[in-house]
């Protein structure tokens, strides 16, 4: 904890070795204390109003750094009433963000370890996982749903110099649009009708000296992308309503299952921001083209985590799950294997434990005609698969909703030209 002792005149008269180093300055002795603070260090309202004076947030510059920190003042009085002064106690709020993160369980729990595989694609991917960590550089991993993208940013974080420190992951889709800045930038006290007294801290400045995973980055609405980029630019951040940026120290590792080019082309994502996060670009292959030894690999991994031990398998099932086009990918997969796990009493796994799309063997489909034609019969099939459900079939395609949408457009308005 920092220590500065003030005299009854609001002069410096003693500070600790680590106010100094939290301060960063080592001339502060004998100095009025207003150089330090821009508020009065009113002696009157500590002694009336004691507990607004504690655990105040503020920040103040040090050469081009800003120093940001938690204070409480104290009054020193003497035995017959007089004001002799206050201490101040200072808290650096990094560490204070350590000690909250460590607590809250902001923790990356997988490492290259967990990542299973041997298919060329995975291990492609692995491959550059593995050379991103050994720097600080803008992770974008790309992937469907389901594929394992934040179990890659968690490895990449456990392997670089940052795994001491936080792992923040947030999930840019899931959050409303205006609630998405604060949860990004933190804000300060009196800011709006309901914030927290003293403010708030955002993601960014809790994943301070660690790594923040912007999860569905893909989803992040305009405005917002915007702000985003300023704080990729500058490597400063602003709360909503504060005068002072914030310095980061914060490795950015993003995560999309869109195709971001695409989204370009079709003005739903910011050209500059792209290129600001497509500095080590990772594409994580979907589950049904990493080949039959990885799939059969996971399914037993699962069984064994799920159930304790490696149920056998017959060849029905092995070929079963092979087969399958695993539209869900990894996850799909483990839930597979979780319900056919609860549902098994016999120590061998049959058909009739796995689920009825998977019991289904994928069948063989014999495509003829032009690429368009072939395009369109597919796309034809998955509407149908899924029961016109527009989500769940450009997912399963591998290409964005608009994208998809379009390409629907296309499909009809040939349709009514040969109707014609």
């Amino acid at each position: 904890t920092g220590l500065i002792i003030v005299n009854s005149d609001r002069m410096i008269h003693r500070v600790n070795r680590r106010g100094t180093e939290i301060l960063r300055r080592r001339d502060l002795q004998g100095k009025k204390i207003s150089e330090l603070i821009d508020f009065a260090l009113d002696f009157d309202d500590i002694r009336n109003n004691p507990g607004d004076w504690m655990n105040r947030e503020y920040t103040t510059n040090a050469g081009n750094m800003a120093v940001h920190f938690l204070y409480t003042i104290r009054l020193v009085v003497s035995v017959t009433g007089e004001d002799l002064g206050a201490v101040i106690t200072l808290e650096e709020m990094e560490q204070i963000q350590k000690l909250a993160n460590n607590i809250a369980g902001t923790k990356a729990r997988f490492t290259f370890d967990s990542l299973l595989g041997t298919s060329s694609g995975f291990m492609n991917a692995l491959k550059l996982a593995r050379k991103a960590a050994s720097t600080d550089a803008t992770v974008l991993l790309q992937g469907e749903t389901g594929t394992g993208k934040e179990l890659f940013a968690q490895a990449i974080h456990n392997q670089s110099r940052r795994s001491r420190h936080s792992f923040v992951p947030i999930n840019c889709g899931a959050i409303p649009s205006e609630l998405l800045e604060s949860e990004l930038f933190g804000y300060v006290e009196g800011t709006f009708t309901g914030a927290a007294k003293g403010g708030r801290p955002g993601k960014f400045e809790l994943a301070g000296g660690g790594t923040i995973l912007l999860d569905e980055i893909g989803d992040m609405p305009l405005q917002m992308q915007v702000k985003l980029l300023r704080v990729l630019q500058t490597g400063e951040v602003y709360r909503i309503g504060a005068s002072r940026p914030v310095r980061l120290d914060t490795r950015i590792i993003a995560c999309t299952h869109v195709d971001l080019s695409s989204s370009v082309k079709e003005g739903r994502f910011r050209e500059d921001l792209f290129y600001r996060l497509n500095v080590i670009p990772i594409t994580i292959p979907p589950l049904r083209n990493r080949g039959r030894e990885d799939i059969l690999k996971l399914a037993e991994f699962f069984m064994k985590r799920n159930g304790g031990r490696t149920a056998e398998m017959t060849p029905e099932v092995r070929n079963g799950l092979v087969a399958y086009h695993w539209p869900g990918n990894i996850r799909e997969l483990e839930n597979v294997i979780q319900r056919a796990i609860h549902l098994n009493d016999w120590e061998t796994l049959s058909r009739e434990n796995l689920g009825g799309a998977v019991r289904e063997r994928r069948k063989k489909q014999n495509y003829s005609g032009t690429l368009a034609a072939i395009e369109r019969e597919v796309i034809r099939e998955t509407l149908e698969k899924y029961g016109g459900n527009m989500v769940r079939t450009a997912r399963s395609l591998g290409i964005s909703r608009a994208t998809l949408y379009r390409k629907v457009g296309r499909i009809s308005e040939s349709g009514r030209k040969n109707q014609g």
